[in-house]
């Protein structure tokens, strides 16, 4: 296992279930939001291209220069498989806005299936706002 580091300014959050987890500054209201809706999040990255660059994900270091150039301006969130897809029809009004992708996602612990989700890093406020909405 690769080791990684925290390359985004964090606030600490406390978390459903009582946990204080520390989160990407931008990404605090979106997560705020999923947490009130019952959404399980494993990971929210304000950018996950910066976080690439920064060593801030487990990617091989050989491999960091395509997959940052891959996930600049991308925020990035992992949710239980079963939440992803709703969680992406719920963001439909804002799927014209460049692209929003799901896909199984690889995670080191049992508790899994995850689905990691990525999306325009400048949509992530309209993001939360339309998740308030509801």
């Amino acid at each position: 296992m690769t080791d990684w580091t925290q390359v985004h300014p964090t606030r600490p959050m406390q978390a459903p279930g009582g946990r204080t987890i520390d989160i990407d500054v931008e990404m605090v209201p979106l997560v705020a939001e999923l947490w009130r809706l019952g959404y399980t999040t494993n990971l929210a990255c304000q950018d996950a291209g910066e976080a690439v660059l920064g060593g801030g994900t487990r990617t091989p270091e050989p491999e960091r220069p395509a997959a940052a150039a891959r996930n600049i301006g991308r925020a990035w969130l992992i949710v239980r498989a079963e939440e992803g897809p709703r969680l992406l029809e719920a963001w439909r009004p804002l799927r014209d806005s460049g692209r929003w992708i799901l896909h199984p996602a690889a995670k080191d612990e049992p508790s899994g299936p995850w689905a990691s989700l990525t999306f325009p890093r400048d949509r992530i406020t309209d993001a939360a706002e339309l998740l308030r909405r509801l």
